[in-house]
């Protein structure tokens, strides 16, 4: 039987952690192929996995950065220290995403949606929303391949849970 479980996710993370608002067109680049972009460079048309060149012709004025892990992580530090105050048992699967069990916090917030609202409320108040212009997706289901698919589809959805 699968754990129940959460997972807190933060779409483009290392565009993120680079420190670009998400209204200027930027790129984190990593063998000369997209790995991260920001809201604006994603209007201008620019896609995770396309080659610099694609991504020049598409967004010329596009500020392109080498992909640096270190960076990612180091600034990820702060939001696995809030979602550890809710739950100290977690697991980083990398930076810009967490997983945890959702069966002890659960049950002493008052059930998986009210668990969801404080972690979205909890990384807000720590900054993640508004320093870096991403609404992470909180998602709850059975197994982490399910909360991880329900994370992402909050975010699609523009709703944090």
């Amino acid at each position: 039987m699968p754990q129940r479980m959460v997972t807190v996710w933060f779409p483009d993370w290392p565009a993120a952690a680079a420190g670009f608002p998400g209204d200027v067109p930027a790129a984190v680049m990593s063998a000369n192929r997209v790995v991260a972009r920001t809201a604006a460079a994603a209007t201008e048309g620019v896609v995770v996995g396309q080659r610099r060149r694609q991504t020049q012709r598409r967004c010329p004025h596009i500020t392109l950065i080498e992909h640096d892990a270190d960076r990612d992580a180091r600034e990820f530090e702060p939001l696995v220290r809030a979602v550890a105050e809710i739950s100290p048992r977690l697991d980083v699967v990398e930076p810009g995403w967490i997983s945890l069990r959702a069966l002890g916090p659960s049950r002493y917030f008052g059930g998986d949606a009210a668990l969801a609202d404080r972690l979205a409320d909890r990384l807000a108040e720590v900054g993640g929303a508004e320093t870096t212009s991403l609404i992470p997706g909180v998602g709850i289901a059975d197994g982490r391949f399910a909360s991880s698919i329900a994370a992402r589809l909050a975010v699609r959805r523009g709703r944090p849970v």
